[in-house]
């Protein structure tokens, strides 16, 4: 299958102070970058997962333009390129179709849309946060570790407007090499630390549109 592991999707509503806040989350745990400089199937698979996450993602926004969409979850994939698929452009809507491989490597092939789909384009949070702190997980190699951000939570505009606060918990990444072996400590227990997006519905909102456009009673 395509997805592996399937988008999982929360439709909720978030209500307070008489206003009603329909919102999505999107869930994606995406291929990884394994072999992807060796196998042109790994390369094509992580096109096509994001490409179908973004279907989803514009279908929505078609629908219904004033409904805040965020995604979350491990992309394994960079905030950049990583010169065979840009996996975060192609689900934003930002991706440069000449800057990636994967679009020369199938350029032939009738069935291969190479097209960004998404727009209005998504936002990155992890722009806002100091370079230095832009890492949710450590690549280790056999002389040193390499901090990168495969963790990404994106939102549309409806969603970006609420953006309160944005960061990465160090449960892992930071934490001494040694407690991988330490049954008696759940720190370093993974090789990828969460992030946690707070959003503030109806701050600096105009009251005449808290309720989405809908008519005051």
């Amino acid at each position: 299958p395509l997805h592996d592991r399937p988008t999982l999707t929360l439709e909720g509503r978030f209500i307070v102070d008489g206003a009603d806040w329909p919102f999505v989350v999107m869930n994606n745990h995406l291929r990884s970058l394994s072999n992807v400089e060796s196998e042109a199937r790994v390369r094509l698979k992580r096109h096509e997962q994001a490409q179908s996450v973004a279907a989803k993602v514009q279908a929505r926004q078609a629908a219904d333009p004033n409904l805040p969409i965020i995604l979350v979850g491990d992309k394994n994939a960079f905030e950049f390129t990583d010169g065979y698929v840009d996996v975060i452009g192609l689900l934003s809507g930002t991706s440069v179709e000449d800057q990636n491989l994967v679009n020369i490597e199938n350029a032939d092939d009738p069935g291969f849309d190479p097209s960004n789909q998404v727009t209005p384009t998504l936002f990155n949070p992890l722009v806002r946060l100091p370079e230095g702190e832009r890492y949710s997980f450590l690549f280790r190699q056999s002389t040193r570790s390499v901090a990168q951000t495969l963790d990404h939570a994106l939102l549309n505009r409806a969603a970006s407007r609420f953006i309160s606060d944005y960061g990465y918990m160090r449960g892992n990444a930071d934490y001494w090499l040694g407690f991988e072996d330490d049954d008696s400590t759940v720190a370093r227990s993974s090789d990828h630390d969460g992030l946690v997006l707070v959003l503030e519905p109806g701050r600096d909102i105009d009251l005449l549109f808290r309720d989405r456009f809908e008519e005051q009673p």
